[in-house]
């Protein structure tokens, strides 16, 4: 059976990629389609792969509009199997009848349907300039929607992208969740004062609530991760115990987890990877309850807040202090085997043996 991938961008590495990396490994000699390709900015995690890029060099979002097209102009027609791994484009690639066509989509795209409105706004456009971007999301948002006839199956990595998927594409979703494997931390790392951030500091990861509800409770935070907000966040947290530490390799990443007293989760996502790692080293976390946390984290691994406000998780860090001690490192550990890559990799094969002809 001949295989392909297609995957919107490799120009970074994230959630996403893992579970490109983990798919990857069952069809090794598979090649990898996808609209840009960054091996800088990928740190040349994937040169040794097949990799068959429309454009090179670091993501110019100036082309968003070239990309449905762009998509459609990838030929598949050798391929028996092609896996697109879609947050965007991928899904809307062209098949043949011949072709199966296996979306694992790890959500609809934000910008195009639940996120619009605070997207136009994260953009600080010109009226102009705006009205221009809400009418090329408006043309994407209905090409988005025509083109998701385009997958003979869909896998959602959670429920609650499966539920999004069916709202806007009118489609159902089977659900396997993505292989997360805990970090490995040098030994005699022991916990220290501080909270723990980890994630792109975008409008929508809220690491402005971790700020602000630190600043209220005077506690100490460590914030992990880059991105375009990282400036009005550092004039966020003047005054407060914040300590910015940019992008870390893996050792620090797990030193960091392993540390900090609970990981803070305050966005409203769609699988959530970084609670799982939190829990492989044996820290709970303090998340909004919604989105894919609410499927990976149990009362025994966490506390939940409900309002995205800084007061609901000020509220929950206080209570963090009466509980701290009844969350229990192997409890914690046991519950993140659940997202495991041996788990991922039973599930993937099983699901292929049920839907897919040998």
């Amino acid at each position: 059976m001949k295989v392909a991938f297609v995957h919107d961008f490799l120009t970074t590495q994230g959630g996403a990629e893992r579970v490109l990396t983990a798919l990857h490994s069952l069809y090794p000699e598979a090649p990898v389609y996808t609209l840009w390709y960054d091996e800088q900015g990928t740190r040349g995690a994937f040169s040794a792969w097949d990799i068959r890029p429309w454009k090179t060099g670091p993501l110019k979002r100036a082309a968003l509009w070239r990309f449905p097209m762009a998509i459609e102009s990838f030929d598949f027609s050798r391929y028996d199997l092609v896996i697109s791994s879609s947050s965007a484009f991928s899904k809307s690639i062209l098949t043949n009848p011949g072709t199966i066509h296996i979306c694992y989509c790890h959500t609809p795209a934000r910008y195009l349907w639940d996120w619009t409105h605070e997207y136009l706004k994260e953009q600080k456009l010109g009226p102009l300039r705006r009205a221009i971007v809400s009418w090329i999301i408006h043309f994407m948002r209905t090409w988005d929607q025509t083109s998701a006839a385009r997958p003979d199956f869909w896998i959602a990595n959670s429920e609650y992208i499966a539920a999004r998927i069916k709202k806007y594409y009118r489609a159902h979703a089977s659900v396997i969740y993505p292989p997360v494997e805990p970090l490995t931390a040098p030994e005699q790392v022991h916990k220290e004062n501080f909270y723990l951030f980890v994630g792109r500091l975008s409008a929508y990861k809220r690491a402005d609530l971790a700020i602000e509800a630190c600043r209220i409770t005077r506690e100490p935070l460590v914030i992990v991760g880059e991105g375009k907000a990282e400036q009005e966040l550092r004039r966020k947290a003047q005054g407060t115990k914040t300590v910015f530490r940019g992008r870390v390799n893996d050792e620090e990443l797990a030193c960091l987890y392993t540390q900090a007293r609970a990981v803070i989760f305050p966005s409203d996502d769609d699988f959530g990877i970084v609670p799982v790692e939190a829990l492989a080293a044996g820290t709970p976390v303090i998340a909004y309850a919604k989105g894919g946390a609410l499927e990976t984290l149990t009362d025994e691994t966490g506390i939940f807040f409900d309002q995205p406000t800084s007061a609901s998780l000020a509220h929950a860090l206080k209570t963090f202090h009466q509980r701290e001690r009844e969350f229990k490192p192997d409890v914690l550990r046991e519950r993140a085997k659940d997202f495991s890559t041996a788990r991922f990799v039973r599930t993937w094969r099983s699901f292929i043996k049920k839907h897919i002809p040998q």
